[in-house]
């Protein structure tokens, strides 16, 4: 299945997150509804801060989702304790 970024998506992620979208939706390791939830969170914080997402926030908001959706939201706020604090 092919998925391509919608215009609000590609104004509020960095062309490095945008690869890292790609990089993470071809890798068979990482579940698609993941990427997804990254992505709709990373637009939604990149319209709060009117300016686009990078790729470090992008990665540890999927690190974030991933360890959550396996391992518990214990897991997941104690591996990205370094993260912004919107995560959380």
């Amino acid at each position: 299945m092919f998925r391509t970024l919608h215009d609000i998506e590609r104004r509020y992620l960095d062309m490095e997150a945008q690869t890292m979208v790609y990089r993470y939706l071809a890798c068979i390791d990482v579940p698609r509804e993941v990427v997804e939830k990254a992505i709709d969170e990373a637009v939604s914080f990149g319209r709060s801060q009117r300016r686009p997402v990078d790729a470090e926030i992008f990665s540890a908001l999927v690190d974030t989702f991933f360890l959550d959706k396996y391992y518990g939201p214990e897991l997941a706020l104690r591996h990205n304790d370094r993260a912004p604090t919107w995560i959380c």
